[in-house]
C-alpha cells in the first residue's frame, strides 16, 4: 500500500517571520537543542508550530495528518538559510517532512 501524501501551503512572510521568532541561542546548548521537537499541527485554517512552549499560528489551507514532529536542531538550518517559495508549501510523505525544497526525517503521530 502507498504511503499517503499530505501537504499545506502557507505565506512565506509569515513562515520566515516565524523563523526570526524562533531562533534559538547558542546558551540553550548542543545537548538541549540536539534533545528539543518542533512540532507542526494543522487545524481548520491554521498551522500552529510549538516549539520549546511557545506556538505561532499561520494561517495554511491543505491537508495535514495530525502532528508532526522534527528536532530543533534541523529546524536551525531553515533558521540560518529561509525558504524562498511563494507560497510555501509543506508536506509529509513516508516519514519525511518537507518545507520548500529542504527535506527532514520526522515523526507523524496520527
Amino acid at each position: 500500500m502507498e504511503a499517503e501524501t499530505y501537504a499545506i501551503e502557507v505565506p512565506l512572510k509569515d513562515f520566515v517571520a516565524f523563523l526570526k521568532a524562533a531562533r534559538v541561542g547558542k546558551r540553550l546548548g548542543k545537548r538541549n537543542i540536539a534533545s528539543e521537537v518542533v512540532e507542526f499541527r494543522f487545524s481548520g485554517e491554521v498551522l500552529s508550530i510549538s516549539l520549546m512552549g511557545v506556538t505561532h499560528a499561520i494561517p495554511a489551507k491543505g491537508r495535514w495528518p495530525g502532528a508532526v514532529h522534527i528536532g530543533l536542531a534541523s529546524m536551525q538550518s531553515l533558521v540560518k538559510v529561509p525558504p524562498t517559495l511563494s507560497p510555501l508549501c509543506l508536506r509529509v510523505h513516508e516519514g519525511r517532512l518537507s518545507i520548500g525544497t529542504t527535506v527532514f526525517p520526522a515523526k507523524v503521530d496520527r
